[in-house]
């Protein structure tokens, strides 16, 4: 069943989402990100109460990661930076940065790591507590378009260079 009708809260077009319970964080091509919490009334209608709206960024936002104990609420966006919030508060807790625009984040589903992935062909990982840089990834040879944990000790990135690496976070 189709579920219409939650709401329009960005200014232009939609370009990623991150849901976690009842938290829907949304960013857009208006270079702001927005938290939403969603409910379903008794007879089935979606509605959604914005929650906080994050307007750090100077460009379109392109992903967005909401941690695994819904207490942080990160952004990355096309200006090469990453916010992250707490859940409720619309001032950054920090900002990390990529020399490039930043393709993805997400954050580890066991730890409080925050992962990014870059134009500037880098993938960072970030202390998401703190926002102190662990590591920075080098290797691939162009853009890199996504990343992924693989297990507690390893993730996985893939990019425009056609490669596919594997990162050990020991």
């Amino acid at each position: 069943m189709l579920l219409k009708g939650i709401g329009t809260f960005h200014a232009g077009p939609i370009t990623c989402l991150d849901t976690k319970g009842d938290l829907l964080l949304t960013g857009s091509e208006d270079a702001t990100a927005i938290l939403t919490t969603l409910t379903i009334s008794a007879g089935g209608a979606p509605t959604g109460k914005v929650v906080a709206t994050y307007k750090q960024h100077t460009l379109g936002v392109e992903s967005v990661a909401i941690s695994p104990s819904m207490q942080y609420m990160a952004s990355g966006g096309i200006d090469g930076q990453i916010f992250v919030y707490n859940a409720h508060q619309e001032t950054p807790r920090f900002q990390c940065s990529h020399k490039a625009a930043v393709t993805k984040i997400m954050w580890h589903p066991a730890t409080d790591l925050l992962l990014s992935c870059s134009v500037d062909k880098s993938v960072g990982v970030w202390d998401g507590r703190s926002g102190a840089r662990v590591a920075a990834w080098t290797g691939h040879a162009d853009t890199v378009m996504d990343v992924s944990v693989a297990c507690d000790n390893s993730a996985v990135s893939c990019a425009d260079d056609g490669c596919v690496l594997v990162w050990s976070f020991a």
